[in-house]
């Protein structure tokens, strides 16, 4: 016996499943094929959903960090434009002889 079969269990495997087939090889490797294309297939979707998750939440991430960036940026402008409108009612009050003016300068 130098051909033994080191593998009973898969040998009754292919036998039990090609009494299944009705003894037909093309039957029993078409349903092996189907079976292993959608093995395939819902392996193909598990790493699909991880990858998009993953992207989903790197997109994310970098979102949130552009956000923060342009909120510093809004917040730096806002506070420059703020100190430019001070400076140049500062100037204008200093500036003006109206009545107004006058008064604003006594309480400055």
């Amino acid at each position: 016996m130098s051909n033994q079969i080191q593998n009973l269990g898969d040998y009754n495997k292919v036998r039990i499943d090609l009494q299944k087939a009705g003894g037909s090889r093309e039957k029993l490797y078409q349903s092996i094929g189907k079976a292993e294309v959608e093995k395939a297939i819902s392996v193909w979707k598990e790493k699909t959903l991880l990858v998009a998750a993953l992207g989903g939440v790197i997109g994310m991430i970098v979102g949130i960090r552009y956000c923060r960036k342009n909120e510093v940026k809004e917040s730096e402008a806002q506070n420059s434009c703020i100190k430019k409108f001070q400076e140049v009612i500062e100037e204008e009050v200093l500036n003006s002889s109206s009545y107004k003016a006058k008064i604003i300068r006594k309480l400055v």
